[in-house]
């Protein structure tokens, strides 16, 4: 990542990262973007993928593909509003009125999060009384799945994204944002390690194996 965006990867000063152009992370992302899109045509394309058998009936999922595609809009309409407010000067800005920037965000994304629970809930006790139509939304597990694999996803980006700025409080140790970056990899780091212990019921090992991968 620093090489892709700074072209070293020697200490990276705060300077360097308030001068960094916005358009070297478009150009990233995109490139990250394009990989998937790469990966995803691989396997369309690829003559060797064993075609699937289905043998199992297709339930109709009608409902839940509308249920979806609304919840996808207003989030859409809800998302607007904040990125349209990273166009706002925050140096310009005092206290309160960043305060209140923040407040406002806060508001536009507590709203984005009440959709989705909001809606695959709905969605499930809709299920519960007429199935028809609703597919795999009538199962509980998977409604609730989602909505952990939401939270869980949410919640792991944010505390990386928002890491730096907790480093830089005094209570916190006062580091500034290019003293906070092993911190960041130790977070990540040890996020790796824990999915990595917790596969290890995924596979056939010995209690001793088990106990070791996990140490």
């Amino acid at each position: 990542m620093a090489i892709a965006l700074f072209g070293t990867t020697a200490a990276i000063t705060d300077e360097k990262i308030a001068a960094l152009s916005l358009s070297k992370v478009i150009v990233l992302y995109s490139c990250v973007g394009a990989l998937f899109i790469a990966a995803a045509a691989l396997f369309f394309f690829s003559k060797k993928v064993p075609s699937g058998i289905l043998i199992e009936k297709v339930e109709s999922g009608t409902k839940a593909l509308y249920t979806l595609l609304i919840m996808t809009g207003l989030l859409v309409i809800m998302f607007v509003p904040v990125f349209s407010s990273y166009k706002t000067d925050i140096a310009s800005l005092g206290d309160a009125e960043k305060h209140a920037l923040e407040a406002y965000r806060l508001k536009w994304l507590l709203g984005a999060l009440a959709v989705v629970v909001v809606g695959l809930l709905v969605a499930n006790m809709s299920a519960k009384k007429k199935v028809q139509g609703w597919g795999a939304m009538q199962y509980p597990q998977l409604v609730l799945g989602m909505l952990a694999i939401f939270v869980y996803v949410g919640v792991e980006v944010a505390i990386g994204s928002n890491l730096s700025e907790l480093l830089k409080q005094p209570e916190f140790g006062g580091f500034q944002s290019s003293e906070a970056a092993p911190y960041i990899s130790m977070y990540w780091g040890s996020l790796m390690i824990g999915r990595w212990a917790g596969a290890v019921n995924a596979f056939k090992l010995s209690k001793i194996q088990k106990f070791y991968c996990r140490s």
